[in-house]
């Protein structure tokens, strides 16, 4: 069965599959590439904590702990993968909360104000992202795998 992350972005890819895809499905294809992204986030740490997925509540509560901003701050903070993933994660969450949320064109400001159009390529430049970022989570060895679930489950208490 495929991962819920492997779907999410064969989603988005069909969001963008149209000859000229409307702002709508713009922004939901790049939504949804970051949502493919904090899937696989979450099915690593409760991978790690649980081991494989076996539909039990517990499991699910694993798969649960991850809150998005808390994902954001600790990557941010974290000194072996803010440069590698941290930064995409970031701005793949910054696209989706304007996505989500925002009436502008554009998530970024000064191309708003200018009136330009969050446009196809802009949104498979998200896509993209994603993908590298879930190439680069799959490739980690096992101990680095457990060294990023601790560093986005345990918080940090300083």
């Amino acid at each position: 069965m495929p991962a819920l992350s492997d779907e999410l972005m064969k989603t988005a890819e069909t969001l963008l599959g149209g000859v000229q895809p409307g702002s709508a499905a713009r922004r939901r294809a790049a939504s949804t590439a970051y949502y493919a992204l904090f899937h696989r986030l979450s099915a690593l740490c409760a991978n790690r904590l649980m081991g494989p997925y076996d539909a039990t509540p517990l499991h699910w509560r694993a798969y649960r702990a991850l809150e998005h901003k808390q994902v954001k701050e600790a990557l941010a903070r974290s000194d072996e993968f803010k440069a590698q993933f941290g930064a995409s994660f970031s701005e793949l969450q910054d696209i989706r909360h304007w996505a989500d949320y925002s009436v502008s064109s554009h998530p970024e400001d000064d191309k708003a104000k200018a009136r330009k159009k969050f446009g196809a390529n802009d949104a498979r430049d998200c896509l993209r992202t994603a993908k590298e970022a879930i190439s680069f989570i799959d490739n980690l060895d096992g101990a680095a795998r457990r060294r990023l679930a601790t560093l986005l489950i345990v918080r940090d208490r300083r």
